[in-house]
């Protein structure tokens, strides 16, 4: 059986998962076999995912093609930005399955310890790193034998290990998928209070199924498209432009948008990701993501004027689409809607062969929604620990829930 360590001290009681019910995808190498040179650790400190980055990408790049959800959000290039500017208060953790014959890493998660205030008392929560700025996340892992170990062995060290931690709180998970699966295969065993729920909703269009691919947009949506198409151009000399910015670029792109952002309603709400508090953390992603040729931006000019963007990132062939914006004189002119259209029917010439929201809202559309793709669910799941606290904090935010829907 796998041993438990934490900065390489065995901790007790890791209680390891049984041998029934192990999902049916990519089940990974006979158990007995299997578990013998695997050990789980945790390690922490601010510097956790430095020291052992090497080790995370590689897990990362070889999970790459089987895994339940584009990996970008757990990624260095975008944690690292996250850690230094909107992490720095809080506690970092890194959970692993490693083998103790290789020190290759079977299965991983970067975590936090939050602090959070409720109903006026204060109390700690273990979420993923990133939130709630990440808009995916997940456990990757090589199997679901892996996968399961991983998730064990974390829950076991926040019950046992974590005392002053009240909950197990992880947002964006695929719903359905391995991950969520194995979180709520645990909170059943193992009793207590626990919600899962679902949060958001991802739109995607593969682009090898999109008969408009190349061409004119077809049907009702193409018809519409083509109306505001009219509109745009009786207002002005009108171009899009759909590119991969390269990191000389950045500066100059990256003021064009958030002067953009900056008047639109996002600015005014003061949501944006590009101006205020979020810019100097937002201005680092790029940068990373403009080194590795991953940043991707749309824009729209009128009269030789900006007036919309577009811009996320491009995830092997995936373009994560993470933020948009439109100046407010200009939306009767549908700048936004024409510029995704025009993003996927020229995709292809950047590589990108889908196109994914990354996170959308319930009570609302994504942009992406009309062209009929198909639709990626995230849950929440939150674990209380089995304590007076524990019980309080579920009765509020089950109160919560219910006092929103």
């Amino acid at each position: 059986m796998p041993e438990t360590a934490h900065h390489n001290r065995k901790a007790a009681g890791f209680i390891a998962p049984d041998r029934l019910n192990w999902e049916t995808m990519n089940p990974g190498p006979p158990l007995s076999s299997y578990f013998m040179s695997l050990q789980f650790v945790i390690f922490d400190g601010p510097d956790a995912l430095k020291e052992h980055g090497v080790h995370w990408d590689r897990l990362l790049t070889e999970v790459a093609a089987v895994t339940e959800a584009p990996t970008f959000f757990l990624d260095r290039s975008w944690l690292e930005p996250w850690l230094s500017f909107k992490g720095k208060e809080q506690s970092f953790l890194f959970a692993a399955l490693r083998n103790t014959e290789t020190s290759e890493w079977h299965a991983g998660m970067p975590l936090c310890i939050l602090e959070t205030h409720s109903g006026g008392s204060k109390t700690r929560q273990l979420s993923a790193a990133g939130f709630p700025d990440s808009d995916c996340v997940f456990v990757p892992a090589l199997n679901n034998q892996a996968r399961r170990t991983l998730i064990h062995g974390l829950l076991e060290h926040w019950r046992q290990n974590l005392k002053k931690v009240v909950a197990f709180d992880i947002r964006e998970l695929p719903k359905d998928g391995p991950s969520d699966k194995l979180f709520h295969e645990w909170a059943i065993a193992h009793g207590g209070a626990m919600i899962f729920q679902t949060v958001s909703r991802s739109p995607r269009l593969v682009l090898a199924d999109f008969p408009g691919a190349g061409e004119q947009t077809p049907g009702k949506l193409g018809r519409n498209l083509r109306r505001r198409q009219r509109i745009l151009a009786e207002a002005g000399q009108a171009e899009m432009k759909f590119q991969v910015i390269d990191s000389g670029e950045v500066d100059s792109f990256f003021q064009i948008c958030r002067e953009i952002e900056a008047q639109s309603w996002k600015g005014e709400d003061e949501v944006g990701v590009l101006c205020g508090a979020d810019g100097e953390f937002t201005h680092e992603v790029w940068a990373n993501l403009a080194a590795a040729g991953q940043l991707a931006i749309g824009l729209v000019t009128l009269d030789g004027a900006t007036i919309a963007y577009h811009w996320g990132m491009i995830w092997h062939g995936v373009f994560l689409s993470y933020n948009l914006a439109q100046l407010p004189e200009a939306q009767k002119l549908s700048p936004g809607t024409l510029l995704l259209d025009y993003m996927i029917h020229n995709a292809s010439e950047l590589g990108i062969s889908e196109f994914d929201a990354s996170r959308g809202g319930l009570d609302h559309d994504h942009i992406l929604a009309p062209y009929k793709g198909p639709v990626r669910f995230h849950r929440r799941a939150v674990i209380f620990r089995k304590s007076v606290l524990g019980r309080l904090m579920d009765w509020r935010l089950r109160r919560f829930i219910a006092e929103r829907d």
